[in-house]
C-alpha cells in the first residue's frame, strides 16, 4: 500500500485519499480544513450533523496485528489522542485494510493494536 511513499507525509496523503473516497462513495459531503493545525483531518456532512475525522496510517505489524500510533507529533506540537477532539478515526493499514472507528470506542491515548476486537469496524 505504501511502497511508493518515501515519508510519513506521503503515507498520510494516501490515507486521506482513501478516507475521502470512502466517505464520498457513501454519499457524504466532505470538507477539508485549510491547514493542518486541527486535531482532525477532514469533516463530513451526513445531512444532519457534521463529523470530524482523524486519519492514521500504519505499517507496523506486531503480535499478529497492526499497531497504529495515535499520538500526533509534528514540528509544532505533540499530543495524545483525545476522543473528544474528533468523532471518528479512519485507519489505513499497509495491507490495504481500512477501519472506521467511532472515537468514543477508543480508550487508549498513544497507540492502538488492531486485534480482532476491532474487526467490526473494518470497511
Amino acid at each position: 500500500m505504501f511502497d511508493n511513499c518515501d515519508n510519513s507525509n506521503s503515507k498520510g496523503n494516501v490515507g486521506l485519499g482513501r478516507c475521502l473516497a470512502y466517505l464520498t462513495q457513501k454519499g457524504y459531503i466532505v470538507s477539508l480544513p485549510l491547514n493542518d493545525s486541527q486535531k482532525y483531518d477532514l469533516i463530513f456532512d451526513d445531512g444532519i450533523n457534521l463529523h470530524k475525522v482523524q486519519v492514521k496510517t500504519t505499517g507496523q505489524f506486531v503480535n499478529n496485528c497492526y499497531r497504529v500510533k495515535l499520538e500526533t507529533c509534528t514540528h509544532n506540537y505533540n499530543s495524545d489522542f483525545n476522543s473528544k477532539s474528533t468523532n471518528f478515526l479512519f485507519i489505513l493499514c499497509k495491507d490495504g485494510s481500512e477501519y472506521f472507528i467511532p472515537s468514543e470506542e477508543i480508550k487508549v491515548k498513544t497507540a492502538l493494536n488492531l486485534s480482532t476486537k476491532w474487526d467490526k469496524y473494518i470497511i
